[in-house]
């Protein structure tokens, strides 16, 4: 299971990088969290921990619809950067 876990992260990772340049700069959000590509929902578990502040949220990054669901991770130390 864990191979597996591994692969399918690898795949959304090598996705995210090759699809990351067509969102336009001027569509994100300047001061809301967002992810790379994709879709994200129910943020929750904001901590901070060790330093960092951490979010955990529902992610999927082959479409901006409720679908091969992942959890998504954020980290900042200063909740800007």
């Amino acid at each position: 299971m864990s191979n597996e876990i591994s692969k399918k992260l690898s795949l959304a990772r090598s996705f995210e990088k090759a699809h990351f340049s067509e969102i336009q700069r001027q569509e994100r959000p300047g001061f809301h969290l967002s992810p790379a590509i994709g879709w994200l929902n129910d943020p929750n578990g904001f901590s901070f921990y060790k330093g960092e502040y951490h979010l955990f949220y529902q992610y999927n990054p082959y479409s901006t619809r409720w679908d091969a669901l992942h959890w998504g991770h954020w980290t900042s130390e200063d909740l800007l950067h």
